[in-house]
């Protein structure tokens, strides 16, 4: 399944606060993997969801 992008700050923000400006800077840097359909919408792969959450928290891990 993939998601759309405010699908993807819902599911996400169970996690943690984020907005959806935010979700569109990590995918610009590439933090965050999404395709750009033929209607200009990006979609999300649901894989994308615990990865990028694993990831912060690996960043958090070496903050500490």
């Amino acid at each position: 399944k993939d998601f759309s992008l405010p699908e993807f700050q819902k599911k996400l923000s169970e996690f943690l606060t984020i907005s959806e400006n935010t979700i569109r800077r990590e995918v610009a840097r590439g933090n965050i993997i999404a395709f750009i359909t033929e209607g200009g919408h990006r979609r999300i792969p649901e894989s994308e969801l615990n990865r990028y959450v694993d990831s912060l928290k690996v960043k958090n891990q070496n903050l500490i």
